[in-house]
């Protein structure tokens, strides 16, 4: 049911980034999103806007959600990522780096990361996951050069550019190879960074199992079925995010998805 990914917003500048923030977009994130009437109130609300805006860092560390998805358990879970990618980018949402385990770690999947939605993708690498020698940049530059008598060509154009391009040319796979050789090669030289950045992929599996917990999410399904599952899970995402907007309103700061006593 839920994708075991993190997503984390661009800080650039992080005091800047919070300063210039304005938490009206995350309340219409929520708004817009849900169609929460809760949301709706507390959008109009100033002095909830005011809070909020000097608050906007704990919606990071808090784990607000933006979107989620439901899947068949026979589903594949790498079909997943870049639709719920797409939700979050059309709510707003900003995607730095992308963490999961090997059910992501498609070509397809590293490709879509890094083109479309311009992120770092750090899936779990898995014995068969091997140097590609082909998929270097010399050989994408040539795929790309071969495309010169093309109009939308651009002869010093930047390396998203080009990618997306043969993407759309249907090299795909290689440019996917290109971007998970880097990951192994980034493993290689320095597994004790590159370990100690998956290993921030248990905060997922920890907020999973809360909301899990917390909402009895699975136990307290009446009926069966995609559709129902995915209504049900909506409703649990709008009670604990109203939770997070009620507690920033009385002013607490810390355990915004606090879910004790709401079920």
């Amino acid at each position: 049911m839920y994708l075991q990914t993190q997503i984390f917003p661009t800080m650039t500048d992080y005091n800047q980034e919070i300063k210039d923030l304005t938490v009206t977009r995350s309340l219409r994130l929520l708004r817009d999103g849900f169609k929460s009437d809760f949301a709706t109130f507390a959008y109009a609300d100033e002095r909830m806007t005011a809070l909020l805006h000097d608050l906007a860092s704990e919606f990071v560390d808090n784990n607000i959600p933006l979107a989620h998805c439901s899947s068949d358990m026979k589903d594949f879970d790498g079909w997943y990522l870049a639709p719920l990618l797409e939700k979050s980018q059309v709510r707003g949402g900003e995607v730095e780096l992308v963490l999961g385990d090997n059910h992501y770690s498609t070509t397809d999947n590293y490709a879509s990361v890094h083109v479309n939605f311009e992120a770092k993708a750090h899936f779990n690498l898995a014995v068969s996951d091997v140097i590609h020698p082909e998929a270097t940049k010399e050989k994408l530059d040539e795929l790309y050069d071969d495309l010169c008598d093309r109009s939308y060509y651009v002869k010093d154009a930047d390396e998203n550019y080009k990618h997306s391009i043969l993407i759309g040319h249907g090299y795909k796979k290689i440019v996917g190879q290109y971007y998970r050789n880097g990951l192994i090669r980034e493993f290689e030289e320095c597994p004790d960074s590159a370990e100690d950045l998956y290993h921030q992929r248990s905060k997922v599996e920890g907020y999973h199992g809360h909301i899990k917990e917390g909402l009895v999410l699975e136990s307290a399904m009446n009926r069966r079925g995609i559709e129902n599952t995915h209504r049900h899970a909506s409703l649990c995402l709008i009670a604990l995010l109203s939770v997070a907007m009620t507690r920033l309103k009385a002013g607490y700061v810390e355990e915004l998805n606090h879910l004790e006593g709401l079920v």
